[in-house]
């Protein structure tokens, strides 16, 4: 039964959690693993990449179908300018595109 719903992923410096979740706020699917923080950035872009996609994979072999957007939580306050993190408490993490 294909839903309208979206991935929420939450970025924390220890886990990062993706979740499907339908419009209404119901958490349809919940996947959790390590960020692999102290591994540096290009290993962690891969492995949030990796979780997204185990994600997406397990809701369309329910047949949810696809997300309709994703939406991202981090540990930090950031400064944005022309889509482009400017400003990060956490070094590594200023400069990325968003």
């Amino acid at each position: 039964m294909k839903r309208t719903w979206a991935v929420g992923l939450d970025m924390g410096g220890t886990n990062i959690r993706c979740a499907a979740v339908s419009l209404d706020g119901d958490v349809l699917l919940l996947h959790r693993g390590p960020s692999h923080a102290s591994r540096g950035a290009a290993a962690i872009a891969v492995n949030i990449g990796d979780q997204l996609i185990a994600l997406i994979d397990e809701a369309r072999a329910r047949g949810l179908g696809s997300p309709k957007a994703i939406g991202v939580a981090v540990p930090d306050r950031w400064t944005y300018i022309a889509d482009c993190a400017r400003r990060s408490a956490r070094r590594r993490m200023a400069r990325l595109p968003l």
